[in-house]
């Protein structure tokens, strides 16, 4: 290990922002944040200053700074990689995640950490999550359009789908933010009781929130989520591709209103959800720039076809870049 960097306030965000010790610079715009909770060890990537690094994955933390720095990101199949090492979060949707700048990097990071898959998968289907995209500005949305083309020219068929039924901000609100946030609590709670620290805003409400939680409302929202897996478990079973976008834009302006961040969180939370929520893998790819800057573009297939996923998905770098 070379070193550790900034991340997010406790990991309890995903703008980059970090009150106590600054937030690193975005390569590829110094003006604009680096996106969290990896807001540090993503840019030190994309700069080159190391080849690859990893972080903890629960609603976005290795994707979006992924995104918004513009190299490959990785959030593996829940349990893939074993994470015990690492300091407790949120037990049943973290997991271990990670970024390289160089294609060929990526494939040495995956084949060590990731292995084979259980049994081949042909992908043979790419489903276009339509209320993914309906989630995010349209501007976003018509700049995926030739890409979606792209790729589809490389499977067997395309097709669109609603992934949520009840809607994707249902699943944010009454299912992920209920099992994060007390899984969070039960893993922070007694350092912030006992210690008191002064936490910034945005991490503190949340946490606040989390508190809150009840144990009932924790275990229907857990009866939900396996509802949702076990959905999202049959939809691809068949050897489908999902595409959507990694976060809701590009990297935000530093200067930007904090009601302009906030909504964006919560559209990028729409996004960054589904996998967490179903235990799939999904790999962010710096396919797209959107004012000069990347713009990142989301494949997720069933659990435990990673390295399926990646080699279908490795592919498109050299045709798009």
């Amino acid at each position: 290990m070379v070193g550790k960097t900034i991340c997010d306030e406790l990991c309890y965000s995903i703008s980059g922002e970090n009150w106590h010790y600054g937030s690193p610079l975005n390569p590829a715009d110094t003006r604009r944040l680096t996106g969290g909770s990896s807001s540090g060890s993503c840019p030190a990537t994309a700069r080159g200053l190391v080849d690859f690094a990893i972080g903890s994955d629960c609603l976005g933390s290795v994707r979006v700074p992924a995104a918004y720095n513009g190299v490959i990101g990785m959030r593996p199949s829940l349990g893939r990689i074993q994470n015990d090492g690492e300091a407790p979060y949120c037990k049943s949707m973290d997991v271990l995640g990670y970024v390289a700048s160089q294609k060929q990097v990526f494939r040495d990071v995956s084949e060590v950490l990731l292995g084979e898959d259980p049994k081949a998968m042909p992908l043979k289907t790419l489903y276009v999550i339509d209320d993914a995209f309906e989630a995010v500005d349209e501007s976003v949305r018509d700049a995926f359009q030739e890409t979606i083309e792209t790729i589809g020219q490389h499977i067997d068929k395309v097709e669109h789908i609603t992934i949520a039924e009840e809607g994707l901000e249902y699943w944010v609100k009454e299912v992920f933010q209920i099992v994060q946030g007390y899984e969070v609590w039960d893993s922070y709670g007694g350092f912030v009781n006992k210690y008191r620290p002064r936490l910034s805003p945005g991490p503190k409400d949340r946490l606040e929130v989390a508190s809150k939680i009840t144990r009932e409302a924790y275990l229907k929202a857990k009866e939900k989520q396996e509802e949702f897996r076990q959905r999202i478990e049959k939809l691809l079973s068949d050897g489908a591709v999902l595409i959507e976008p990694t976060a809701s834009s590009v990297a935000p302006l530093k200067s930007t209103s904090l009601e302009e961040i906030n909504r964006l969180r919560a559209q990028s939370s729409h996004l960054l959800c589904i996998s967490a929520l179903a235990g799939i893998p999904q790999i962010t790819l710096p396919l797209l720039e959107q004012d000069d800057v990347p713009l990142g573009v989301t494949l997720m297939s069933a659990k435990n076809t990673d390295p399926t996923l990646i080699d279908f998905a490795l592919q498109f770098l050299d045709e798009t870049k």
